[in-house]
């Protein structure tokens, strides 16, 4: 991760990956996520419009599958 000037300043590593399509993210996916987005009827319009924004540059949107 990068602070706001662009210097590294923490190393992640995944130690597991979990795929699934966005249609089956259950509220046990998203527990560790903060309030509000441990309700999974917040959780998924806002990902869903983050995504959105970031995919629409390629003509891609989010979809359940």
């Amino acid at each position: 991760m990068l602070d706001a000037r662009g210097a590294p300043r923490l190393l992640l590593r995944l130690r597991r990956v979990h795929r699934l399509r966005f249609g089956e993210v259950s509220v046990d996916d998203i527990a560790e996520e903060g309030l509000p987005m441990r309700d999974i009827d917040a959780w998924r319009p806002l990902h869903i419009a983050v995504w959105d924004e970031k995919l629409a540059p390629h003509g891609l949107e989010v979809s359940d599958d």
